[in-house]
C-alpha cells in the first residue's frame, strides 16, 4: 500500500525567529555586557542622536537671546554664536537661528560661503516642447487638374 501523504517543512515565523535570537543573545551575555551595552545605548541616545540623526551634543541650542539686531545663540557645548542681520534688512527669528547655525557648522561665513559656491550646480531650465504651428490651409490641387477659373463660377 502507497503513503500518499506529502511531507512538507514547516516555516517558521517572524516572530518565532525574533524569540530565538533573543534567546540565544541572554543566554551569552553576561551581567558585565549587558549593562555596558544599555549605557553605551543611554549614552548614544542621549547626547548624540535625536530623532533626524543629528548630533544633538554639538547642534542643540541652550539658549537663544535676542540684543536688539544681533541674535546670540548659546550651544549646548558651552559655545556661542553671534549673528547680525545685513544692513537694511528686518531681523528674523528664523533666519538668525539658521544663520547661527550654518556659522557653527562651518566656523565662520567665509568657509560657508566657499562650500556654497564649490557645491553650487546652476540647472538649465527644462526647454517646453513647441506645439507644432499648423500649417497654413493651402488649396489642394490634384494632379492632371486644373485650377477653376472665376469666369466658370457664374
Amino acid at each position: 500500500m502507497e503513503n500518499n501523504f506529502k511531507i512538507r517543512k514547516v516555516r517558521k515565523s517572524r516572530e518565532q525567529i525574533e524569540a530565538e535570537k533573543n534567546a540565544s543573545k541572554v543566554a551569552a551575555e553576561t551581567p558585565e555586557t549587558c549593562e555596558a551595552r544599555r549605557l553605551d545605548q543611554l549614552l548614544h541616545e542621549l547626547l548624540f542622536m535625536n530623532d533626524l540623526g543629528v548630533f544633538k551634543m554639538f547642534y542643540t541650542p541652550v539658549r537663544i537671546l535676542k540684543n536688539g539686531e544681533a541674535t546670540v545663540v548659546f550651544w549646548v557645548d558651552g559655545t556661542k554664536t553671534v549673528v547680525k542681520p545685513a544692513d537694511g534688512i528686518a531681523p528674523n527669528d528664523y533666519e538668525a537661528f539658521t544663520a547661527a547655525l550654518a556659522k557653527k557648522i562651518f566656523g565662520n561665513n567665509s568657509a560657508l560661503k566657499k562650500v556654497i559656491q564649490r557645491t553650487t550646480v546652476i540647472q538649465e531650465p527644462k526647454r517646453k516642447k513647441k506645439k507644432a504651428d499648423p500649417v497654413e490651409a493651402e488649396p489642394m490641387i490634384l494632379e492632371g487638374m486644373e485650377e477653376p477659373n472665376e469666369a466658370d463660377w457664374d
